[in-house]
């Protein structure tokens, strides 16, 4: 019988925080899922973690990446293997609440939407505290437009955007089959572009609003790794974006979405990043002259 949620959870080095992300999981009042773990040759023990998981519980299903490939590549390997008519990612290392599963599937029957998004409360060395809070919009198509303009235009809040990561999003797999998530050895934010494309497609978005998603940030987590937070792989990620909104029938429509979204985006880089972007700008300019 096929599960009616695949949940999907690409395993690096994890540490002392896979076990509460599995339990999390495992520990759901709505059970009728699959977990897949996909190991991308983890060196810290994680992958006996869940070998020992998988042997008590048959829910848990073990991919093993032959190389390291990354969240991205990892995640399609999640996504070609999924058997269930719902899609959600988990970070290895965050913690969902009891009533997670319950609560987006409540959301995605009760309101007919493609996708339901559900609020993250962030918490990292700095700042122990979520960042902002999920509108109430119940018309679906609405809550789309909201979600979509969002995403591109990079939040209307100085401090960003709710519907950035793809974590603790409930998708309909008919609605991403054929999307893939981006080599993130080669740029990111794959979670960003992955559902952007995905609200794209959608029709229909429902939004829930308490907290139930537990995102944890940390010096060591990959998501703050120079090799995936580095200023190229940000600014190819760019690119990339611009290019497929470039594609879509209706692009007019969301391109100054878009364009203010890099805008805000390159400031941030630029900040960061100066004397990169100073560098890309004269070689662009000594290009043009020669042109």
């Amino acid at each position: 019988m096929q599960p009616l949620i695949s949940i999907i959870v690409p395993v690096w080095n994890a540490g002392e925080r896979l076990c509460p992300c599995i339990e999390s999981i495992l520990h759901q009042t709505y059970t009728d899922f699959e977990l897949i773990a996909v190991l991308d040759c983890p060196t810290d023990g994680s992958d006996r973690i869940l070998e020992s998981y998988a042997a008590e519980d048959s829910r848990i299903h073990l991919i093993r990446n032959k190389t390291n490939l990354h969240i991205g590549q990892s995640r399609n390997r999640g996504l070609q293997a999924a058997k269930g008519e719902y899609i959600l990612f988990v970070d290895h290392d965050d913690v969902c609440a009891p009533t997670l599963l319950e609560s987006l599937v409540l959301s995605a029957q009760e309101e007919d939407t493609d996708i339901v998004i559900s609020p993250v409360w962030t918490t990292n060395e700095q700042d122990p505290t979520n960042r902002l809070v999920m509108p109430t919009i119940k018309d679906g198509k609405e809550a789309r437009q909201w979600a979509l303009s969002e995403a591109l235009s990079g939040g209307q809040s100085p401090l960003g955007t709710l519907v950035t990561p793809i974590i603790g999003v409930l998708l309909k797999k008919s609605l991403v089959q054929g999307l893939r998530f981006v080599d993130t050895k080669v740029l990111s934010a794959e979670d960003w572009l992955f559902l952007i494309e995905a609200l794209h497609k959608a029709q229909r978005v429902s939004l829930i609003v308490p907290f139930l998603y537990t995102h944890n940030e940390y010096k060591q987590s990959a998501g703050k790794q120079s090799s995936y937070i580095g200023v190229e792989q940000r600014e190819r990620a760019l690119h990339y974006l611009e290019e497929r909104v470039h594609e879509w029938e209706d692009k007019n429509h969301w391109l100054p979405f878009l364009r203010k979204g890099l805008r805000k985006q390159r400031l941030r880089l630029g900040k960061k990043h100066y004397l990169w972007f100073k560098k890309q700008l004269f070689y662009k300019k000594v290009k043009d002259l020669f042109a």
